[in-house]
């Protein structure tokens, strides 16, 4: 699901932060009295926001995936797996279908698809099987 793999990388995400912060910490104590700028401070202190910078780009590349798919799915979008030309098609091969129009079909979930369309019928065909 979607919320359940956002939630995965945002543990991942954190994981991954985590452990740069710690190594940025370490870099910082094990070498804060080295390179020095003029005023005396140490370059390796710097390494804390340039940490904090690559990790928001990180979290911004991790997801963007799960933003557009909770937009598309927001958006009622065409799920990916659904060729709307082949389900026009094979609703006009339902027996006394002769035109399908206004084809709509959108995903309430990820695992739940929606379908709607307008059907035209031969004069005098009912609703044969496979028509509910």
């Amino acid at each position: 699901s979607l919320a359940l793999r956002a939630a995965m990388v945002h543990v991942i995400g954190d994981i991954v932060q985590s452990v740069g912060v710690c190594v940025a910490a370490a870099l910082i104590w094990a070498f804060s009295d080295r390179w020095l700028d003029a005023s005396g401070v140490s370059y390796w202190y710097r390494v804390d926001p340039v940490c904090t910078y690559l990790f928001s780009l990180l979290v911004l590349y991790s997801s963007y995936g799960t933003m557009s798919e909770a937009v598309h799915l927001l958006m009622a979008g065409v799920p990916s797996d659904i060729n709307i030309s082949e389900v026009r098609s094979r609703l006009k091969a339902i027996p006394c279908v002769v035109g399908a129009h206004d084809v709509h079909v959108w995903a309430l979930s990820a695992s739940k698809r929606n379908m709607w369309a307008h059907l035209t019928v031969s004069a005098g065909g009912g609703p044969g099987p496979g028509v509910r």
